[in-house]
């Protein structure tokens, strides 16, 4: 079965630098197969027979960090959660009108209610349009806003640990992962 790790913080900001033929080497030494990377910044594509997310993240976690010294974060979703998390985007439709940049931030946990309404508010004065499905936060924004807008603190917010990545890049990831 087909998986996507995203790791977080990969070649972001001068942070986490890692080479991906290493983090490509780190997951075949795992014992993973149809290992590939997209992009630079830690989004992994490869094959398991094994179903528990929650081991497939464990043997990463000891891989990488004994290969790479990463104790980074890691988001191990299957081709269908992907698809599912792709496919419930309630903004896919102003993206397709363009001119609007979306993104799908992966929690690790669905966050309370109580957050999950408080995040929702956090629309930087109408800036944003925010979604929360499960446990993945949907934000969307103009790209003529870009420069006007602020970070949102997802993780402090929902208290839990979080990791993004564009519409495009979860789209293809979807089809990467078929």
């Amino acid at each position: 079965m087909r998986h996507v790790a995203l790791l977080r913080a990969v070649n972001v900001g001068g942070r986490g630098k890692m080479a991906m033929d290493d983090l490509r080497d780190a997951f075949r030494s795992a014992g993973f197969g149809d290992v590939a990377t997209h992009g630079n910044t830690g989004n992994v594509v490869f094959s398991t027979s094994e179903r528990s997310a929650t081991r497939i993240t464990a043997t990463i976690e000891r891989e990488l960090d004994k290969a790479l010294a990463y104790h980074g974060d890691v988001f191990v979703l299957s081709h269908a959660q992907l698809a599912k998390a792709a496919g419930a985007n309630p903004f896919r439709a102003t993206l397709e009108a363009g001119g609007r940049q979306c993104y799908l931030a992966f929690l690790g946990a669905v966050p309370a209610p109580a957050r999950r309404r408080e995040i929702e508010r956090a629309d930087d004065g109408g800036l944003y349009d925010i979604a929360v499905r499960g446990r993945v936060l949907y934000y969307a924004y103009a790209r003529s806003d870009a420069q006007r807008r602020r970070e949102i603190d997802i993780e402090r917010i929902l208290g839990v640990r979080a990791t993004a990545r564009s519409f495009k890049v979860v789209d293809t990831l979807v089809a990467l992962t078929a």
